[in-house]
């Protein structure tokens, strides 16, 4: 379950990289979503509607994840502080 825990947060870490992926592609083909989320910001402000439909389908993967190693997750969790 640690090592679940460890992998699960190790990959929500990466997935929610916006500068590393921005700095390295050149091309705008090769950028991952949450780059494509700062796109919606204009010169107006935020479109608010737009950002929100698009940051749900940016989450959805990290839900399905979780909702699969849910059950290791939470041991995970739980057991961090016991001893023994």
């Amino acid at each position: 379950p640690s090592l679940i825990t460890t992998a699960l947060l190790a990959f929500i870490g990466k997935w929610n990289g916006v500068l590393w992926p921005l700095l390295v592609t050149s091309s705008e083909s090769l950028r991952p979503l949450q780059v494509g989320l700062l796109y919606f910001v204009s010169e107006e402000g935020p479109n608010y509607h737009h950002l929100m439909a698009a940051a749900t389908f940016t989450i959805a993967p990290i839900v399905v994840l979780y909702l699969i190693a849910q059950r290791w997750f939470h041991q995970g969790i739980t057991s961090t502080g016991l001893k023994g």
